[in-house]
């Protein structure tokens, strides 16, 4: 279980792949490698299997309100979501936003993401409207954005 994991108690997850992301949530582990979404689940979490349709992720963000809405930034820049609950190799991905993203991150029921344009955008969770995202932070040489603990 990940939420008995201590620094004394660090395992190999995967030796077989070359991983660009790994993400947590609840019991499992989610992860990109060579582009495609895959999941671990139960026991020690080695064992990887699809887990979303598509070879063109780049990265995942999982939102924090509800049973959660994944947020799938393909390589092209496009951000997509679908219901993280049900969420297999057969579910569809609806297009999140009609802006390009270099990276993106979820926190406190907002979307927020760096832009082509290197400045950071924000959206409430579940928008009606993926064109709705307004300017989050001046400055316009931004190339990341990490949230924690409510803080941008």
């Amino acid at each position: 279980r990940i939420s008995n994991l201590t620094m004394a108690s660090w395992l190999a997850v995967s030796t077989d792949r070359s991983w660009s992301q790994i993400l947590p949530y609840r019991d499992a582990l989610y992860g990109i490698s060579q582009n495609s979404i895959l999941k671990a689940t139960g026991g020690n979490m080695t064992e990887w299997s699809p887990a979303a349709w598509g070879e063109q992720w780049k990265q995942l963000a999982i939102g924090d309100s509800g049973e959660g809405t994944v947020y799938g930034l393909s390589t092209e820049g496009k951000l997509y979501q679908q219901a993280l609950i049900g969420m297999s190799t057969e579910t569809s991905w609806q297009q999140a936003s009609e802006r390009a993203f270099l990276q993106v991150a979820v926190s406190g029921g907002k979307i927020y993401g760096v832009s082509t344009d290197n400045r950071i955008y924000m959206q409430s969770e579940g928008a009606a409207s993926y064109s709705s995202w307004s300017q989050a932070a001046s400055g316009s040489t931004w190339t990341s954005v990490l949230l924690s603990g409510g803080m941008l």
